[in-house]
């Protein structure tokens, strides 16, 4: 709300503006128009203005009155803050028959007088009342007409196989005549996806899925949902509750559609389940990668497993988790946790030391000290450096044990990238149900058990 320096004394007035899009700013109703028509009607009718407040909504449809500037006008209002109420013409207030009467009744509740400049109407009679509402009977119905040719519009557009929205669904292309084109590199991604969803049954495998293997795309776990659920991948495309058919190319079957929103859409608690391990776990004897799913053991209670399809051999995640929390170090070794400032101090009081050493040699070799000197400073410097190594090593010792507890008190999602970003494979034994080696991306990690 901004306010207007006051002009004579007296009324209180409330001036409100509203256009509905950026291209009513150039026509004779922009709001700055309509604003200059506010105040000089009241210079004209030498109105005694106490005080003029102004209300704007920009790029807000007059369909509705959610609007928050005309919202805190009618609170104003409400408590007795003005006499009288300006408009530049009646279709800046409303274009609804019903809220536009709506507005004349709590109006006249609070005796505030509506002015409405070019309609030149007193709406405060039951004459010019009629009039109003007839003319905004016409607004209302000019305004759905606009919408009913916008939507034909749409719909003409779809049929000649362009797509109607500014921005091409993911893995498309847009041209410059509106049709769409495969972008090969975002349809393997969403295949992938779409294949993730199929093992897993579960959106939350997906979206940690993306998160480890496709960084550079920022997804919500609701995005995912709302790619993975549009038609527009079927061919075709959805308007108002009407299905255009064969209008884009096709990326997934109508088939493989319905089986994505049936499990997108299924009340399953399998979906809250998070496969720590998918597509890293596999079989030392026969190196297959192990599938996940979901099994129900004799109390009812749901557990996840992996299992070889060719050796018929099977591990729960829970057994997994209590197998790999002995290498969990190696994980977290890398990460970003701890006290950097102290290894960096300490780093280079070390490099100072070998530089010591190095100038010492020097004039040890140019004759410059004797052997005696030599060796008892040598030695004081290597104790002094030891003491330095100790306190490293120390540091860092501790600072993979803090790394330790934040991973383990870290949410899955959180771990689940950890683990993914730091190991390739994980072998499993079957027949002694243990971990018998792990290939990390860092092979100075790796380590195997023949």
């Amino acid at each position: 709300m901004k306010r207007v320096k006051s002009i004579v004394k007296f009324h209180r007035i409330a001036i409100y503006c509203r256009v509905s899009s950026a291209r009513q700013e150039g026509t004779g109703y922009g709001l700055d128009a309509q604003f200059d028509r506010c105040l000089s009607y009241c210079l004209l009718r030498n109105l005694n203005l106490e005080m003029a407040d102004l209300y704007v909504d920009g790029g807000i449809s007059g369909s509705t009155v959610d609007r928050k500037e005309y919202q805190e006008m009618m609170t104003a209002i409400a408590n007795g803050f003005y006499d009288y109420m300006i408009i530049a013409k009646l279709d800046r207030v409303s274009r609804n028959i019903v809220d536009f009467t709506e507005l004349l009744d709590f109006l006249s509740e609070h005796d505030v007088t509506l002015v409405s400049i070019d309609d030149n109407l007193d709406v405060n009679n039951l004459t010019g009342r009629m009039i109003s509402q007839i003319r905004m009977i016409f607004a209302e119905l000019e305004q759905k007409l606009a919408i009913e040719r916008t939507n034909e519009s749409i719909v003409a557009r779809i049929k000649s196989s362009k797509y109607p929205h500014r921005n091409a669904p993911f893995g498309f292309n847009k041209a410059s005549s509106m049709h769409l084109t495969v972008n090969e590199k975002e349809a393997a991604i969403l295949k992938d996806m779409v294949n993730v969803l199929y093992e897993t049954r579960s959106l939350r495998n997906v979206y940690a899925s993306c998160l480890v293997k496709y960084p550079e795309y920022k997804w919500s776990i609701e995005q995912i949902k709302k790619t993975l659920k549009s038609r527009v991948y079927t061919g075709g495309m959805e308007f108002k509750n009407v299905f255009y058919p064969n209008q884009f190319p096709v990326l997934i079957s109508q088939r493989e559609h319905e089986k994505i929103v049936s499990i997108i859409e299924s009340k399953s608690k399998d979906r809250k389940y998070l496969y720590m391990y998918k597509d890293v776990v596999y079989c030392k004897k026969c190196g297959e990668k192990l599938r996940c799913t979901v099994g129900t053991s004799c109390t009812g209670k749901k557990y996840l497993y992996y299992h070889c399809k060719s050796c018929r051999k099977s591990i729960s995640d829970e057994t997994l988790n209590i197998l790999f929390q002995p290498y969990i170090y190696k994980i977290v070794e890398s990460a970003p946790i701890g006290n950097s400032e102290e290894v960096r101090e300490l780093n280079s009081a070390i490099d100072e030391i070998n530089k010591k050493e190095k100038e010492l040699f020097e004039l040890y070799m140019n004759n410059k000290i004797d052997s005696e000197n030599f060796v008892d400073i040598s030695n004081k410097i290597k104790k002094r450096k030891n003491l330095f190594i100790s306190d490293l090593k120390k540091h860092k010792n501790a600072n993979d044990d803090e790394k330790v507890k934040i991973y383990e008190k870290s949410g899955l999602t959180t771990q689940f990238v950890l683990l993914h970003k730091t190991v390739q494979k994980i072998y499993i034994d079957f027949s002694e149900k243990k971990i018998v080696g792990i290939v990390f991306f860092d092979e100075s990690k790796n380590f195997m058990i023949e």
